[in-house]
Formats: structure tokens, C-alpha cells, sequence
């Protein structure tokens, strides 16, 4: 399978353009005027009081995955909110968020969004020594990926179980060998 840069739509080897977007696969850099190119956007909670157990908040956040370093962006309240709620409600509002921020995902010039947020991490490919990305199972539903650079180390608990299967296959194939996918 092929992933699209514009719109992360799975597609077909032999595909050329995406079933999707329309959007040529395989494009380069180049041909996206110097922009990073999204190759995959994951919903997490992330925990930045991991010391603190009381008050304890999860917050949410954006793994932008372009094709030169992993971007972590605010989150969607609405949507961390709706998957809260659950049922058919929630994953009607949920999906709906999430579809209009991932449009929006594909025209972000990344190098501006890090530049004017200072909330914004970045994390160059080169600098990530470790990704592991935990198992979903009966007992373990909420897939955690847990990353490692040589300053830090942060987990993140998936927040779109639905996606896991993608997410399984899309970042071995951005990162390589440094992901691990628990089986």
C-alpha cells in the first residue's frame, strides 16, 4: 500500500494518483515549493504532569508527521470532548472535527506554525533514537506510543483506536527501522 503525502489516504501499488485528493503519489519536496510535506497526523492525550498524581490532566494534541521531523500541535478540544462522550453522538462530532483539521493540515507550513506557537515541539528525524508503538488489545485499549530522543522521552496514548492498523503500517514507513510495532 501507498500512502499520499497530501492527504494520507491508503492507496493502491500501483496507483498513481490518489483515490482521495487527486494528489500525484510519490510527489517530492520539490514539487511542493520547499513546504514539509504531511505524510501522517495521529490524535493523541499527552501527559505533561506525569510526576504530579494528583491533578493529573491529559492533554490533547496533534503528532504531525511531515517528511523531515514530527511536529507536536494542539489538539482538538472538541474532539477530545466528543470522544469522551462516546456512542454515536460523539464519533459524529469526533469525525467531523477531525476531517476539517486534517484538510487544514495539508496547507500548514510547519517551519511558521513551530515559529509562531512556542507550545509547538519539534523533533527532527535524526534526533529520534526510538518509537514504539504498544500493542491495542482486550486488556490494553488504549494504544500508547511511547518516542525517544536522547534529551527526552514522551508517551502519548492514542486517541483514534480505529486508526491503529494505519498508524501500524504508516510510521515504519516514514521512520524506518527506529519504530518498533508491538505484534
Amino acid at each position: 500500500m501507498v500512502y499520499c503525502n497530501q492527504c494520507g489516504e491508503e492507496n493502491s501499488e500501483d496507483s498513481v494518483f490518489c483515490s482521495n485528493c487527486g494528489h500525484k503519489l510519490g510527489e517530492s519536496k520539490e514539487n511542493t515549493g520547499g513546504k514539509e510535506v504531511l505524510q501522517e497526523m495521529v490524535y493523541v492525550r499527552w501527559n505533561l504532569n506525569k510526576g504530579n498524581k494528583i491533578g493529573t490532566r491529559l492533554y490533547q494534541k496533534i503528532l504531525y508527521f511531515t517528511d523531515q521531523n514530527i511536529y507536536i500541535g494542539e489538539g482538538s478540544l472538541i474532539a477530545g470532548l466528543a470522544t469522551d462522550l462516546g456512542g454515536i453522538v460523539g464519533l459524529a462530532i469526533e469525525n467531523h472535527s477531525l476531517s476539517d483539521r486534517e484538510k487544514e493540515a495539508h496547507t500548514i507550513n510547519f517551519q511558521e506554525m513551530a515559529s509562531n506557537d512556542l507550545d509547538v515541539v519539534v523533533i527532527p528525524y535524526p534526533d529520534i533514537v526510538s518509537l514504539k508503538l504498544e500493542k491495542k488489545t482486550f486488556f490494553k485499549p488504549d494504544p500508547k506510543i511511547k518516542l525517544s530522543t536522547p534529551d527526552t522521552d514522551y508517551e502519548f496514548i492514542v486517541s483514534q483506536k480505529v486508526k491503529y492498523k494505519r498508524y501500524a503500517q504508516s510510521l515504519p514507513q516514514i521512520l524506518g527501522d527506529k519504530v518498533e510495532v508491538e505484534t
